[in-house]
């Protein structure tokens, strides 16, 4: 059992590597405000309403729904399943995990796609992935250049705390306690930007369609 004890703590303890150089540290802070920042309507607000003459009516979406591949400076990529709510109410159906065999059975988060009135420091696009609405909402940084296409792709920026947004609690063994705390879209838009200056943190793709079984949406 000590031995055991001994073995994990040297496992879990950060590497002289990562903590000396700033360009070998990997930043994933989540990134959390208290109520979400951005509410539906707007040209920079994703899925939106649409209405035809002829009396249909739905949602549009600018990207793909489906299994997205977010690989990048680690060792495994991540799954992500994306997918249409319905079409009275719009929203982005989002699932998440490690293993993309286990997606069937993940939580979901209801989401929107914001494009902010900012470029990132080369002057691509930067859009947030907002995720949740109560207790708050997640969100996940993003960069794409500019184009009309359905987005297939985006870069995912690194998420490195300051110290006036960062939020941590007591030690509670291997639960991590440390988020980001941003509640103003113009907090959210200046971090975006400073994000974008680091080293992106991986490449966001668009992997797969999803068939969706009868009854998963309206």
């Amino acid at each position: 059992m000590i031995r055991y004890l001994l073995m994990a703590n040297l496992l879990l303890a950060p590497t002289a590597a990562a903590q000396d150089t700033d360009e070998a540290a990997i930043y994933k802070d989540l990134v959390h405000s208290d109520v979400p920042l951005w509410g539906a309507g707007g040209d920079n607000f994703w899925p939106q309403h649409f209405y035809d003459e002829d009396g249909s009516f739905g949602c549009i979406h600018n990207l793909k729904m489906g299994d997205w591949k977010l690989a990048g400076r680690y060792d495994e990529p991540d799954w992500y399943r994306l997918r249409n709510y319905g079409a009275f109410h719009c929203h982005i159906m989002v699932q998440y995990d490690f293993e993309r065999a286990n997606l069937d059975f993940s939580d979901v988060k209801y989401s929107a796609l914001i494009q902010l009135p900012a470029t990132s420091a080369s002057g691509q696009e930067l859009w947030v992935l907002q995720m949740g609405g109560r207790p708050g909402s997640d969100y996940m940084l993003l960069m794409r250049e500019a184009d009309k296409k359905l987005i297939t792709s985006f870069t995912v920026l690194q998420t490195r705390c300051s110290e006036e947004d960062v939020r941590e609690g007591p030690e509670l063994d291997s639960l991590a306690t440390r988020y980001c705390a941003i509640n103003s879209q113009e907090r959210l838009i200046e971090f975006a930007q400073e994000m974008s200056e680091l080293p992106p943190l991986g490449q966001l793709e668009f992997v797969e369609d999803v068939v969706e079984a009868e009854g998963d949406s309206e």
